[in-house]
Parts: C-alpha cells; sequence; structure tokens
C-alpha cells in the first residue's frame, strides 16, 4: 500500500490516479472538509484517513500497513508537523 499525503491537491490527485491506474492500493490522507474534485472518479477508489498533519497520532496511525510513503503535501510549515514525530515516522520506514 503507498500512502499519499496532498492527495486532493493537483499533484497529489495526479500521482493518485496514475498509481491507482497502474494496480496499486492507495491510502491517502484529508480533512473532512477537503474537496475531492480533482481526483473524480478515483476518489472512491482510495482508502481515506480523516485528519489533519499536524495531529501525531492520526498520521502515525494512517501509516500502519503501508509500504511506501509519497510526500505531496503544501504544507508550509512541515517543520512543526514533523519534528515531534520524525523518529517514529522513520521507526515505519516511510521517509
Amino acid at each position: 500500500m503507498i500512502f499519499i499525503t496532498g492527495a486532493t491537491g493537483l499533484l497529489g490527485s495526479f500521482i493518485c490516479k496514475d498509481l491507482l491506474a497502474r494496480g496499486y492500493e492507495v491510502k491517502a490522507i484529508k480533512r473532512q472538509t477537503s474537496s475531492m474534485t480533482l481526483l473524480g472518479d478515483a476518489a472512491d477508489k482510495i482508502n481515506w484517513v480523516i485528519g489533519d498533519m499536524d495531529d501525531t497520532t492520526t498520521l502515525i496511525d494512517a501509516l500502519k500497513g503501508v509500504e511506501k510513503c509519497v510526500p505531496t503535501l503544501n504544507k508550509s510549515d512541515w517543520k512543526k508537523a514533523l519534528d515531534d514525530s520524525r523518529a517514529q515516522i522513520n521507526d515505519l520506514n516511510c521517509e
């Protein structure tokens, strides 16, 4: 399974659709209010985690069972979101 951050954005949606077309299982995190317009029909084929990248617990739980991670989230404050959990994320082999 491949985990995508920023899946509802321009780059993330393109990557999700491409991975799904190649037969990969895709898991992604999104906020409850995120628009999935760019994903079209692909949105129904993604294993969604509802949450926020600033919530370390949700992020760590979301990464369980994930083999690879593709970070496409355009977040201006990655340092704040990941500093506390960097070691935990590396332990999950998702860099």
